[in-house]
């Protein structure tokens, strides 16, 4: 089996965006370096999650103003009468070859249960961590690490880092980047643990990162935080997959708005908007941006390019100046609601926990052992060794078993009376000949 993963890359840090743009090195399974950390950018083309995820997915023209539209909108603008950035609270970013890395478990009060399958407060899917990997430095402490490789993030909130050789963090979630980016409110009993902001939303998602900006267009959706007095408690709106807002009425996390697509450049040039800022206008426009969080109203989400604050600014003003002014000409008044769907509660646990596959993929040489677990007691799994999705009538995991041949490995948990699991895949790939799948 061949892949057809690549990714573009150049070694390469914020401050030479051009020199990453114009070019770089092509990466991609069975090619590797020996880094383990390779740095904090990512192509500017590089995307999160899959084409049809709610992430990536452009708003219809024909798209469904939100009857309560009026009423929620003068929540908002009463609350804030532009856009802003913060200079505080934004998610540090690493990318890794985790195949060169090691391994960390996680100690959390609550990791969602697909990596924490037996619900002790100690993840079985370990972390590929480095001492010398920080996290945003406030008490919400985020952190993501992304494997372009295998296309898989690791995500932590109020991350402090090494003790002992395991990491303390709060949430705790693993996110496969070609999936949909959305987690289920029903999985689980541990259903409020999913995603690290507010919402349930991956921390990743809607994040504004350098190398995007600079390529003159950002291609999904952004997210925004809210007044938590002014985040309506309670039921959300999918994709979020939970809420911690604590007020009785207002915006409801998940909401999504998008800025009016009949205003032209006309307009972004009569606001004052910098050729970036226009950048930001158009993707609110055809993506439009989701609630997603508690904090300050009207606030959207940067990558943390230094953990501390002033020279984080410092580095996105050298590399876009004005940018952070210009998002202040960006007025509330001109955005609207979509109708996405109803609200809805969450913590059915009527969604079968998808299954835990380890080793995290990557390369091995010879023979692999593979093992897959599920924390929903009584449920059975069944997997692909082709990149198929797996049905209830894949092949039965039973025990460990071994490969010898590249490919990824997708499994799906099932139980009677309950809804399938999503999948989980993890690709493998073998350094030399390639041969079946073995089954011992």
């Amino acid at each position: 089996m061949t892949f057809s993963i690549m990714v573009r890359w150049a070694a390469c840090g914020c401050a030479t965006i051009a020199v990453a743009l114009a070019g770089g090195h092509d990466f991609f399974p069975g090619n590797y370096s020996k880094s383990g950390v390779i740095g904090r950018t990512l192509p500017g083309e590089w995307q999160a999650f899959a084409d049809e995820s709610p992430w990536n997915t452009p708003i219809p023209d024909d798209a469904r103003v939100h009857p309560a539209n009026a009423q929620i909108m003068s929540t908002v603008v009463g609350e804030a009468k532009s856009l802003r950035f913060t200079n505080r609270f934004m998610p540090a970013l690493w990318v890794v070859n985790s195949d060169n890395m090691s391994f960390h478990v996680a100690q959390s009060p609550y990791p969602f249960d697909a990596w924490d399958t037996n619900l002790d407060g100690r993840t079985e899917a370990g972390v590929p961590l480095d001492p010398k990997m920080w996290g945003e430095a406030t008490r919400d402490g985020h952190i993501i690490i992304v494997d372009p490789f295998k296309m898989l993030a690791w995500e932590m909130s109020r991350f402090t880092g090494l003790s002992d050789g395991v990491i303390n963090c709060s949430t705790f979630n693993v996110w496969d980047l070609l999936g949909s980016g959305a987690g289920n409110p029903d999985e689980g009993t541990r259903w409020r643990a999913r995603g690290g902001r507010g919402s349930g939303f991956p921390i990743i998602g809607g994040l504004i990162r350098p190398e995007e900006l600079a390529t003159g267009e950002i291609a999904h959706a952004l997210v925004f935080t809210f007044t938590a007095a002014k985040n309506a408690s309670g039921a959300f709106v999918p994709p979020a997959a939970r809420n911690d807002g604590r007020g009785e009425a207002g915006l409801r996390e998940g909401t999504l708005l998008q800025l009016d697509p009949a205003l032209t450049d006309i307009e972004f040039t009569a606001w004052g908007l910098t050729e970036e800022g226009k950048v930001v206008a158009r993707c609110l426009q055809r993506y439009g941006m989701y609630d997603g969080d508690n904090g300050g109203a009207m606030a959207l989400q940067l990558q943390l390019l230094d953990p501390d604050p002033a020279e984080h600014r410092r580095k996105w003003d050298a590399l876009f100046p004005g940018f952070y002014t210009t998002i202040n000409r960006i007025p509330t008044d001109k955005f609207r609601v979509i109708a996405t769907g109803p609200p809805v509660q969450g913590g059915a646990a009527s969604v079968v926990v998808q299954p835990l596959i380890q080793p995290f993929g990557g390369k091995f040489v010879g023979r692999q052992t593979v093992t897959m677990q599920t924390a929903t007691a009584g449920a059975w799994i069944t997997y692909t060794s082709d990149g198929s999705e797996p049905t209830v009538s894949a092949t039965r995991y039973e025990k460990a078993f071994q490969i010898s041949a590249s490919g990824t490995i997708k499994a799906r948990a099932f139980k009677k009376g309950m809804t399938e699991s999503s999948v989980t895949r993890m690709p493998f790939w073998k350094m030399g000949d390639s041969a079946a799948v073995d089954h011992e």
